[in-house]
């Protein structure tokens, strides 16, 4: 008789394994979860403290294993995960899921590498954001404090990879200089190459772009340019000098622009050398040039442009007089001084800002060293048909090619085009949405004057002149000489 004996052989214990899903927001870890990597592991393992505001290390951190274990003593959290040979892929093989420990608001695997993975995006759309600002998004995000060094390193490799080498983009200069010219007909590119250096390459001074669009707007533009310069913020140190116009819609219209190391006469005079070539502006006659009061540009616009009329910027010469003669109704005054346009009223504003001051004539006397014809509207020359008293459309530019100026000299120049270039093209389709035959803007301006008109009395004397009561205040008009 045979006995049946029972089965004596153990089950196998199969775990069921998942595999890891990286959109996941809430990370929950699993017995037998498959990652890719070990790469996507490490991420995960600090994606999971800095969530669960735990601190943890990797005891063991190699290629084919990875253990990770609570900082804290008593705690008894594990993680273990190895490469399985037959699948390639990485496994979690033992984990203890209790936590004993309490959460903390500093951890070391919120490092440069993780913060540059997690507000990439963030860094792109705002280049300039401060170190101070990025650690208070991070700390809003993840209820945990990180220094200013690590922020400043995370920050400085999303810029780093989002500018590229930019040695490299020096040494390909000449190669971009001739792709404009090729796509550009027409356009100037000058690059200025200074002395060899050590290992016998000539070192990179200046460069200079004018496009041939823009050559052919300002035939039509007002005979009005700005000059101005600002700074380069990115890894490459240097300013960037523009020259911006008003076109005959009474918007701004860039003209040029160079990369140099530093401003003063020479750099200046070489900018306007080129940019009176490209326009055609002769010896500067009839046209007007607003500045505000740059190293080196007045002596380069004298040496260049001697017929031209100066304008300097009126922002800037108050922010210098205020230094002494601070407060907002001293302020006002200064601007009713600036906009006068007849001598009388410039002198009864001059008065008027004599009272501000503390009993002398210092006031007046420091605002009129700035010389009254080049800020004032009383002496500006008709002929431009341009009244400004400010550089405020190049201040528009610097401050509209901002998130450019972070970048090296080849993909700043780039942005700096296609911007330019996409604003050109919306102000040639702009006159298809005007409803009559003159813009609104035009119209505008007009319709403002014809309000201020109906404050006026005019007598004509029969021939050509007019006698204008405006207030108390009267002027004679001869349209013969136009004055």
């Amino acid at each position: 008789m045979k006995l049946k004996l029972p089965n004596t052989k153990r089950k196998k214990h199969t775990i069921e394994r998942v595999t890891f899903d990286p959109n996941i927001k809430k990370i929950v870890w699993q017995l037998g979860m498959i990652f890719e990597s070990v790469k996507e592991l490490r991420l995960t393992v600090t994606k999971y403290a800095i969530q669960r505001e735990v601190r943890i290390e990797k005891c063991v951190n190699e290629p084919n294993r990875v253990r990770v274990r609570c900082c804290k003593v008593n705690c008894k959290w594990l993680l273990y995960a190895s490469l399985d040979k037959k699948t390639n892929n990485f496994v979690i093989k033992t984990y203890m899921p209790v936590h004993s420990c309490q959460k903390a608001t500093r951890n070391y695997l919120c490092n440069s590498t993780f913060i540059a993975t997690v507000f990439k995006k963030k860094v792109i759309e705002q280049p300039n954001i401060r170190v101070f600002k990025l650690q208070e998004l991070i700390r809003k995000k993840y209820n945990v404090h990180v220094g200013k060094t690590i922020t400043r390193r995370a920050r400085a490799k999303i810029l780093n990879e989002l500018m590229g080498d930019h040695v490299k983009e020096f040494g390909r200069i000449l190669d971009y200089k001739d792709e404009l010219l090729r796509s550009n007909p027409g356009s100037t590119c000058v690059v200025k190459l200074g002395e060899a250096n050590a290992s016998g390459r000539p070192v990179f001074k200046a460069f200079y772009i004018c496009f041939a669009a823009f050559k052919m707007a300002f035939m039509s533009a007002r005979k009005y340019i700005g000059l101005n310069s600002c700074f380069l913020k990115g890894v490459c140190r240097g300013q960037l000098l523009i020259a911006v116009a008003k076109d005959d819609n009474n918007q701004m219209l860039s003209l040029a622009w160079a990369v140099i190391e530093n401003e003063n006469t020479i750099t200046w005079s070489w900018f306007i050398s080129l940019l009176k070539e490209d326009l055609r502006l002769g010896d500067g006659t009839s046209f007007t040039i607003m500045s505000d009061m740059q190293k080196g540009l007045d002596i380069a616009i004298k040496k260049l442009l001697p017929a031209c009329v100066e304008r300097r910027c009126a922002r800037h010469i108050l922010a210098n007089w205020s230094k002494n003669w601070s407060g907002l109704q001293r302020k006002k005054q200064f601007w009713k001084c600036a906009r006068s346009t007849f001598e009388v009223e410039f002198r009864e504003n001059l008065h008027e800002l004599f009272k501000l001051g503390t009993g002398g004539t210092g006031i007046v006397d420091d605002l009129i060293y700035y010389d009254k014809e080049y800020w004032c509207k009383v002496y500006f020359n008709c002929e431009v048909k341009y009244d400004a008293i400010d550089n405020n459309m190049c201040e528009s530019f610097n401050a509209w090619i901002l998130s450019a100026r972070h970048k090296t000299i080849i993909t700043m120049l780039e942005e700096i085009r296609i911007k330019v270039m996409n604003r050109l093209a919306r102000l040639s389709e702009f006159p298809n949405s005007w409803i009559s035959n003159f813009s609104l803007m035009a119209m505008k301006v007009l319709e403002q004057n014809i309000d201020k008109s109906m404050a006026c009395n005019i007598e004509f004397n029969g021939v050509t002149d007019y006698e204008v009561l405006d207030g108390y205040k009267q002027h004679t008009i001869c349209l013969r000489k136009r004055e």
